[in-house]
């Protein structure tokens, strides 16, 4: 775990808030496994107390940093933040005021709100995670199951532990914790076998890329759909509409939606969501130019629908904010 989020550290293609949330998540997992193999190995009891406050941020941290990778901007809202820091200062408070009765409790009920959260972005069109190339797509839905399936695991163990704990006491608790413990290592050492070949395939991919300058091979179909696509946006200006997705455009053009995301991959070298929004920037700038409406106006005649967004991405366009666009 703390080999893979140094790895993981080290990549710039992630966006940095995904980076930080699915880091801590690795290290909050090895911190964990040692926090238990002290306990079971050593005898190191006292412990224990620090297993749920760790175990806590787990599915939290893991939810966070897939989440973000839906971004526009890959920040998390401020609501989100604080709803986040409230729920933990008050797992963190029924665990340390009611020890030992609600520990497990917690544990569980924190891990299964975040379980069904995160079960929710499978169901996102590959599109929706904006920060993903599409060759990494498939990678980042198996880590996205294999963390599901972890999380499953960590709620089966607690529960478990909690249901003999309170029949049984504390001997076949610690017997069952050294089972799972071991299955718990058997399956991160199949993830690995799983997972590090993808890792060293996408690697070798980014490679190519590197070497060749092209991720895939463009067809002249690519340029034929880009081509109609760009009259569809120029003419119609369907980039005005803040609700525009992929499969909506694949359904005016009669072409399926990975078509369209492929196409403006590999001839423009951006993403749908970026090769939208650089129509958007380009009308706010002629809106900016030849008429006195507000920023706030441009941003929604624009297609814009968050003020985060627009600024974000008019800045990486342009190298200014709108304001200062405006007056130079």
């Amino acid at each position: 775990m703390i080999i893979a989020a140094v790895a993981l550290a080290q990549s710039p293609r992630i966006p940095l808030t995904a980076r930080v949330c699915l880091c801590g998540f690795l290290v909050a997992l090895a911190v964990s496994g040692i926090l238990l193999g002290m306990r079971l190995s050593l005898g190191i009891d006292w412990v224990v107390h620090f297993q749920p406050l760790v175990a806590v941020v787990i599915p939290v941290l893991a939810y966070l940093g897939f989440f973000s990778l839906t971004r526009e901007n890959a920040a998390l809202p401020t609501a989100m933040i604080i709803r986040t820091i409230l729920l933990i200062v008050i797992a963190y408070s029924a665990i340390l005021i009611w020890w030992p009765i609600s520990v497990d409790l917690v544990v569980v009920s924190v891990t299964i709100f975040y379980l069904s959260r995160m079960a929710l972005l499978l169901r996102l069109q590959d599109d929706d995670f904006m920060h993903v190339p599409p060759h990494a797509l498939k990678l980042l839905r198996t880590a996205l199951i294999i963390t599901l399936a972890l999380l499953s695991l960590m709620i089966m163990t607690d529960g478990l532990v909690m249901v003999v704990g309170m029949v049984a006491g504390n001997g076949p608790v610690l017997r069952l914790l050294s089972g799972i413990s071991g299955l718990s290592v058997a399956f991160v050492f199949v993830t690995m076998l799983i997972g590090l070949p993808m890792a060293l395939r996408g690697a070798v991919g980014r490679h190519s890329e590197a070497v060749s300058g092209s991720p895939e091979m463009v067809t002249a179909a690519d340029h034929e759909l880009l081509a109609r696509l760009d009259e569809l946006m120029s003419g119609q200006q369907l980039y005005r509409d803040n609700n525009l997705t992929v499969a909506r455009l694949g359904r005016r053009l009669g072409v399926p939606a990975r078509e369209v995301t492929h196409a403006t991959n590999r001839v423009a070298g951006s993403n749908f969501s970026r090769f939208v929004n650089g129509y958007r920037i380009r009308h706010a700038q002629q809106l900016l130019r030849e008429t006195d409406l507000p920023v706030t106006e441009i941003m929604l005649e624009s297609g814009f629908s968050s003020k985060s967004s627009f600024n974000t991405e008019f800045r990486r366009l342009t190298g200014q904010t709108p304001s200062q666009y405006r007056k130079t």
